[in-house]
């Protein structure tokens, strides 16, 4: 049997400022992005607790939690760092608004909601943030997202969602989530992002066994997860968000935010263009050979396959064009998966997994 499979290409082009509603699909196997090295001034640099994207300028944002004289930093979209005023807002959780065009963040205890001003001709920050909204949310230590489908800000707290008016912050409902195969305290305490697939809109970090588990918002039901590798940061608390397809964690250790893709398609039209090829793999299931075939690229287009195990570990690695017959002769039975990108490009990339019988 063969699988068929589509591939995309993220290009970070400038956003026209309207809400499209798109399909995406999470990945089973999340890969590793970019990395934002947090600033080493004054204070905050080990407790970061959000990040977002601002696709006008193309620009990431990070906040640290634990008080508003830290700063905030901006980076470009391969992680160099560019600025890092003070923050002005004691900040948990961090968005892009995509439907003001702004970003913003809940605070901790009563600080309420705040926009952070910006620089109009490059997106900087200034060091001022304005509190727009009083406070209502689960916990004083509760760190937010946006869900621009419904304009409401989303919590999560001791197994539950909880969910507020965007437009005056008042409660709308909350639910607890149904179905969970871990016990709530291998669970990220404090943090929830909205990734927006269909059936898996809400995320929550699973740090024991290093997984992003979805919720559907509808139901709240637990609809299934992305598996991170083993090496990804181990948050029991803040450290995590989601912008951008990419789900971030904060190394603490090495000062930095890692970032890792979960999703193969646009939520929130932040990113406009997709080129697509197409990915053929089979057999699968196999009983030690298969072949990878990739069409619709340029010729002689270099690309790169990679054999990781069900916790995200890498087995193998080969690089081919167009067509890479692949032996799995030596490695046990087991569920596997395949990845692929443009060695030229870095971006072009899939992922799905591999039978081996």
């Amino acid at each position: 049997m063969y699988l068929r499979f589509t591939l995309v290409t993220l290009l970070a082009l400038l956003a026209s400022g309207q809400v499209v509603t798109q399909d995406c699909n999470t990945l089973d196997l999340a890969f590793s992005d970019v990395v934002l090295p947090a600033s080493t001034g004054t204070g905050g640099t080990s407790n970061r607790s959000g990040v977002a994207y601002n696709p006008v300028f193309q620009l990431y944002y990070s906040v640290n939690a634990g008080s508003s004289a830290y700063p905030i930093d901006a980076y470009d979209e391969s992680g160099a760092l560019l600025a890092s005023p003070v923050q002005d807002f004691d900040y948990r959780g961090l968005w892009h608004n995509s439907l003001a065009g702004t970003i913003e963040g809940n605070g901790f205890g009563s600080n309420g909601v705040a926009i952070q001003s910006l620089n109009v001709n490059d997106g900087h920050p200034t060091g001022s943030a304005s509190a727009i909204l009083p406070v209502n949310q689960p916990d004083s230590q509760s760190a937010g997202d946006f869900d621009p489908s419904t304009n409401q800000i989303v919590y999560y707290a001791n197994g539950a969602v909880y969910r507020y008016n965007r437009a005056d912050n008042s409660f709308v409902d909350s639910f607890s989530i149904q179905g969970l195969p871990v016990a709530l305290t291998d669970i990220n305490f404090n943090t929830l992002v909205y990734v927006g697939c269909p059936n898996k809109e809400y995320g929550i970090y699973d740090y024991v066994n290093r997984r992003l588990m979805y919720v559907n918002k509808a139901t709240g039901q637990y609809s299934g997860f992305t598996q991170l590798p083993v090496s990804a940061p181990e948050r029991n608390g803040f450290g995590m968000s989601y912008a951008r397809n990419r789900f971030f964690l904060f190394d603490a250790a090495g000062l930095e935010w890692q970032a890792y893709f979960v999703t193969d398609d646009v939520t929130d039209n932040e990113e406009q263009a997709l080129l697509e090829a197409e990915l053929t793999v089979g057999p699968n299931p196999t009983r030690g050979e298969t072949q990878l075939t990739v069409s619709g690229l340029a010729a002689n287009e270099q690309l790169e396959a990679q054999l990781f195990d069900f916790l995200g570990r890498p087995l193998l690695n080969r690089t081919f064009i167009n067509t890479l017959n692949l032996s799995l002769t030596d490695i046990p039975a087991g569920t596997y998966f395949i990845r692929v990108k443009s060695l030229e490009s870095g971006l072009l990339t899939a992922v799905q997994p591999l039978v081996k019988q």
